[in-house]
This record gives C-alpha cells, structure tokens and sequence, in this order.
C-alpha cells in the first residue's frame, strides 16, 4: 500500500465528509489536511496530557504508581497485526466507525470509491477497502489489528472523529472499542478530549475562511 505518511487524508476525509455531526464537518477538513500525521500527534498529546494528569494523581497520593502504556510514535509506515500496512487498518477502523450507527448512505460510499481510485493501491488493497464497506461493523476485529500501544491509540482516536458519543450506537460501539483496545479509562478521555478539540478547531477554521 502506498498511502505514506498523508495515509490517503483525501480517503479519510471521504470516510468522514459526510459525518457532519463532527463538531461541524471539522474532522473531515482535519484528515485532508494531515492523515496520518495528524492521528499521531494528536495521539502524542494526548497521552502527554494523560500521563502529567497520572504524575500529579502518584505524587499527591490519589494513585499508586503503575506501567504506564508506550508513547505513540509514527506509524504510517508500520504493519498491523494482520501483516498489512497499518493504514489500511485505520481506514477499516473509520469506516467501521461510520457504520456504528446504522451504514454508510451511497453518498458516502460514492466519495469513498472515487477516493480509493484516485491512490496507487493495488487490487487486494482496493479490496480491503471495499470489503470494510460491505462487512460487519465489529470493534473487536478492529481492536486485534493494533499491535502496540500507539497503534491502539490511532485506531481509538481515528474511531472517534468518525464515531461521536451522541447516539446510543456510536457510544456503544466506542465503549466495546475501547473495551477490547484494553485501554485505560484516563487514556481514552484524553483522546476523546483531543478529538474534541481538533474537530472544532478546524470547523472554526473553516468558518472563518467560508
């Protein structure tokens, strides 16, 4: 797969373009512009704002200590569990996440194919992509592609721009995510909190230019 470090951000623009829900459509302009790039920082600033937060628990006497998951770093050019390049998995996790709450409308699946013509990727790839379309939306499979504990991270946040917690599905489908990803309940409301505030950044980004 040949997504690089953009990891295809016009795709996962696509997966989320019609999300509008996102705080605005604010997650689809954040994708486009970064991809990969930005999953990875947001996920690195997410766990430095986690990790102050569970210093300040040990040293007032709130928390004991304990291990602490690896700090995310890149992961574009990296490999999943399933021996693929691991941004084919965030792709799976994001449309996964858009069919929390029922399934992906034509509209959306349009944008998607027009998408995934436009990367060089070959035709087992291509049909990944289209088999994440048409398959079950299991948080559990999406869960047994990370390997380490940045991976989880990005799939977690990539998961959440797609899929906010303002249905009873989404949440649900999030809360088993983050169940099977084993991650600790501090961790996980720092990148919802990161994933917040990115989207409506760049929605107020995007109103202020329209």
């Amino acid at each position: 797969m040949r997504m690089g470090a953009g990891m295809g951000g016009g795709l996962l623009g696509a997966i989320l373009g019609g999300r509008s829900r996102n705080s605005g459509g604010g997650g689809s302009g954040l994708m486009r512009m970064g991809g990969a790039a930005v999953l990875t920082a947001l996920a690195a600033r997410a766990y430095k704002a986690w990790q102050a937060q569970q210093a300040e628990a040990v040293s007032s006497g709130r928390a004991a200590p304990s291990q602490m998951p690896e700090p995310p770093q890149p992961t574009a050019q990296t490999v999943a569990a399933d021996d693929h390049p691991f941004g084919l998995a965030v792709v799976r996790a994001m449309i996964a996440a858009a069919k929390a709450d029922g399934s992906i409308d034509g509209v959306e699946r349009e944008r998607i194919f027009a998408e995934v013509e436009k990367l060089e990727l070959d035709h087992e790839e291509k049909g990944f992509v289209f088999q994440a379309l048409e398959g079950q939306s299991d948080p559990m499979a999406i869960a047994k592609l990370a390997t380490n504990d940045s991976q989880k991270a990005e799939l977690y946040l990539a998961s959440r721009l797609v899929a906010t917690p303002d249905t009873a599905a989404e949440r649900a489908w999030l809360d088993a995510l983050a169940h099977s990803l084993n991650m600790p309940a501090g961790l996980r409301q720092s990148l919802d909190t990161q994933a917040q505030e990115a989207a409506a950044a760049v929605a107020a980004a995007q109103g202020t230019q329209a």
